[in-house]
């Protein structure tokens, strides 16, 4: 699946999930099937197809480290929103299989770490390792959607990425570095804070605060 086609499947995912769920009066296993099944299809297909790109060395004993992130931590950022993006993918995935609002957050949360795991495991048996930071920013990311269903409040906290390829990415000689994933350059991340979304919170502020 090229990545047009994914954000055309997730466009409809957006458009149909909530009409999905108006309509449902009990959980689909047949949906859920579906999504299992395009979860193990794309990770055989992804693994398959950047296996020399992301271990070119043999295999050697496991291990994890700590750290490692480079750009001070943008890489783990970067883990961050995509586990993030993810998860809200795959929840709104389960609300088109009739999975209750909650359950749906939280598979989908299981979900974007479990897209992580098996680069991750990849790592632990190549030169590069597990990152144990990596993954803490991996499960800080996929948890917030479903902890947006479970906790409204904190709907007020956003994740927000931009990205546009940078000159190191465009003037790159063939084969050389940065690749798409790594172009630290071109990458925004923030970290959007609403407090007009906790439910009853407006009369708490100020006016002039303009929140």
């Amino acid at each position: 699946m090229t990545p047009r086609h994914t954000l055309l499947a997730i466009a409809l995912l957006v458009v149909t999930a909530p009409e999905a769920a108006g309509q449902c009066k009990g959980t689909r296993g047949d949906r859920v099937a579906v999504i299992a099944g395009t979860y193990a299809a794309s990770e055989t297909v992804a693994l398959l197809a950047r296996h020399h790109d992301w271990w070119p060395g043999s295999t050697r004993a496991f291990n994890i480290t700590w750290g490692g992130s480079p750009s001070a931590n943008q890489d783990g950022f970067l883990h961050a929103s995509v586990a993030y993006q993810a998860a809200q993918a795959a929840t709104l995935a389960f609300d088109w299989a009739c999975v209750s609002p909650r359950t749906a957050g939280w598979l989908g949360a299981a979900t974007g770490i479990a897209i992580a795991l098996p680069k991750e495991i990849g790592d632990g048996f190549h030169g590069t390792e597990v990152s144990g930071s990596d993954m803490t920013f991996t499960a800080l990311g996929a948890t917030l959607p479903g902890l947006h269903r479970a906790v409204p409040a904190t709907r007020m906290i956003n994740l927000k990425v931009w990205y546009w390829p940078s000159a190191e990415l465009r003037n790159r000689v063939p084969g050389g570095q940065p690749h798409l994933e790594d172009d630290y350059a071109g990458q925004r991340f923030y970290l959007a804070l609403d407090p007009g979304l906790i439910p009853h919170a407006m009369g708490w502020w100020p006016a002039w605060l303009g929140v």
